[in-house]
């Protein structure tokens, strides 16, 4: 995402980065295209590889944004402008849903409410 291994970058979040805006940027855009993900239920996890993959990685991008927030703590102005913030807000929108069957669901929404928090 944004030319970044975010993996990688997770396992090492004082890693230089050459535009942190862009990739916050970047983040932003891609956890708001895959919030829909959270809302996976178990049964669908467990027979789509790639659905349970994509749930991963958007646990990993807002992973991602955290540490840089939690690194940099000036770049979360980025976050306040409302192209970014609009793509997050997405993952903490209003639905019926039932924990205990989406089981990304609790997670997602705890790291994005740290993530708001430190805005």
């Amino acid at each position: 995402i944004g030319r970044i291994y975010v993996r990688l970058y997770n396992d090492t979040p004082t890693f230089p980065l050459k535009d942190h805006s862009y990739f916050m940027q970047c983040l932003a855009v891609y956890i708001g295209k895959h919030a829909e993900h959270m809302y996976a239920k178990r049964e669908d996890l467990e027979a789509d590889r790639l659905l349970r993959r994509s749930c991963e990685h958007l646990l990993s991008s807002i992973r991602a944004a955290l540490n840089v927030v939690n690194t940099i703590p000036k770049l979360a102005v980025v976050y306040a402008d409302v192209r970014c913030l609009g793509p997050i807000l997405t993952c903490i929108e209003p639905k019926e849903v039932d924990p205990a069957t989406s089981p990304w669901f609790t997670p997602t929404l705890e790291l994005v409410l740290t993530l708001l928090v430190h805005l």
